[in-house]
């Protein structure tokens, strides 16, 4: 025979060999030369290409390729030796496949079997994983299995621009895994961090395309509870939390939930602000109850209504039913008012009533020691007293004596104004003290001082009331308590309309002043 096998002196890889010739070769002869050729450039380059890879896939084409080349020099030894002729021989070499080396691989999937763009599967070509290979195969197979679960036509999903967003996350997610997985198939890693990484960075994408731009709940206290000793986690405070970095259309408020999220945020300061109160009281003497009481039931009171707002805010500011939410935020106001209202008016009521009292005796205590007029004559007590309060003796004090009367008018009207003015307190002023946030003393001493500067007014004749056969002017002012003290309760009855008169009066007479000079 003209071809000889011939061993490789220095072989190229396992199972290299070289053919020898003699004399000259027919052409069927020279083609066999040249398949035999080609499947050994084959051979070595598939070597060469398998050194880029992990260590289980190199060995696993290396045992292939191996099979190969002894399979091709069975082939050259049985037609050198004679047992196969030279078709045989060519159509064995034709047949040994170099194609389908062992390979982990990724097949994008057509159109119509993708469930998103990107979308791919992992091919194995003649190869068996180990088991830490196997575990991280599972878990790439499980993240494309949850990419396709969801659906972008999902009701949640129905925005257009969230569909948008929901595909590019996908698309993302894919593109991420695929590089991945070029790094796997190298060797540069066999790890399932990075898909577990991968995956969780995209259910938290995914599922904030379907959160709500505010988040509502409570902040709690463990509290213990008198009754048999139980502690208790109690609502305090409601959170109203703006989620960030949501995609359209989550991303602003409607005008309609940034009014239901000051509504509510404003009315949790009302309820708090009354809690708080209620928790400071200190029973009267002639009260059954403690402290603790007083404070335990404003803790109750205060996660009752905290609770109920929570519940609003999450069918309005979480949901889509702002409307509703208004109605019940309305409706709570109106619950909170009839069961707080009655009790922080009558406790108002109550400590006006003290102090207007207290003020109205102490301007009665002057009047009377001035209608004294010199201690000579007084024995006793009434002596004492005089010794101490000897500068009201003076003549002005006992001229201008009635100004006191209208002072106890006005320190007993403005009590009576408060008790008969207003029958119910709107929701917003529950948490203050009275309408204009002053405290009883206070309240009385700024009606006692405009009711004065009325007096100083009717006292010097810039003004004259005639009511019937009242009459305000300075004989008449003088010279009976009764018109005195008359005066002062129509000015505490009138506390409002008062300040405005008196302020209107001293504009006119600055405008006056101004215009004389």
């Amino acid at each position: 025979m003209p071809i000889a096998f011939k061993e490789r002196q220095t072989p190229r890889y396992e199972g290299d060999f070289e053919i020898a010739t003699s004399g000259n070769l027919e052409p069927p002869e020279v083609a066999l030369l040249g398949r035999v050729e080609t499947t050994q450039k084959a051979i070595e380059s598939g070597l060469k290409k398998s050194e880029e890879l992990r260590p289980s896939l190199v060995a696993a084409r290396r045992k292939w390729w191996s099979d190969k080349a002894a399979g091709l020099g069975h082939v050259v030894k049985d037609f050198a030796g004679g047992a196969l002729d030279i078709g045989d021989a060519l159509k064995a070499i034709g047949d040994i496949d170099v194609t389908s080396e062992p390979d982990i691989s990724i097949h994008v999937l057509d159109s119509d079997k993708a469930k998103f763009d990107g979308d791919f599967e992992v091919v194995l070509v003649s190869f068996e994983p180990t088991a830490d290979e196997q575990v991280y195969l599972d878990n790439l197979n499980r993240i494309l299995r949850s990419l396709r679960q969801v659906s972008e036509g999902a009701d949640r999903y129905r925005a257009l621009t969230v569909q948008t967003t929901l595909k590019a996350y996908k698309q993302g997610t894919a593109d991420q895994l695929r590089k991945d997985f070029a790094s796997f198939r190298e060797g540069k890693t066999n790890s399932v961090d990075n898909l577990l990484v991968l995956k969780g960075r995209y259910l938290g994408l995914r599922d904030r395309l379907n959160n709500t731009l505010f988040v509502v709940s409570v902040t709690t206290n463990k509290l213990q509870l008198k009754e048999g000793d139980n502690t208790r986690e109690l609502a305090v405070d409601i959170d109203l939390l703006v989620e960030e970095g949501l995609p359209p259309p989550n991303d602003v408020a409607s005008p309609e939930k940034q009014d239901l999220y000051v509504q509510i945020s404003n009315a949790c300061t009302v309820i708090r602000a009354v809690c708080q109160k209620l928790s400071e009281q200190k029973p009267r003497w002639f009260e059954r109850g403690t402290s603790e009481d007083a404070k335990e039931r404003a803790d109750k009171l205060l996660d009752e209504y905290v609770r109920k707002l929570a519940g609003i805010g999450t069918v309005g500011l979480e949901g889509s039913q702002v409307g509703l939410a208004q109605k019940g935020l309305a409706s709570l106001k109106g619950e909170f008012v009839a069961r707080e209202a009655g009790r922080i008016k009558n406790a108002y009521v109550r400590r006006l009533a003290w102090w207007s009292g207290g003020f109205a005796l102490a301007f009665l205590a002057v009047y009377i020691r001035i209608r004294l007029g010199d201690c000579a004559g007084h024995g006793g007590n009434v002596a004492n007293v005089c010794k101490w309060t000897s500068w009201f003796d003076s003549p002005w004090w006992l001229d201008h004596k009635t100004f006191l009367l209208a002072a106890v008018g006005a320190s007993i009207g403005t009590w009576v104004s408060f008790s008969v003015r207003r029958l119910d307190l709107p929701f917003e002023d529950l948490a203050m003290q009275e309408e204009s946030s002053l405290d009883p003393p206070f309240r009385i001493l700024f009606v006692v001082a405009l009711t004065l500067t009325a007096c100083l007014l009717f006292w010097t004749g810039a003004i004259n009331i005639e009511i019937g056969n009242l009459k305000t002017g300075p004989d008449s002012f003088k010279a009976a308590g009764t018109v005195a003290v008359l005066i002062g309760m129509f000015c505490g009855l009138s506390e409002r309309a008062l300040a405005t008169a008196i302020s209107g009066r001293a504009a006119a007479f600055v405008r006056g002043v101004a215009g004389g000079g």
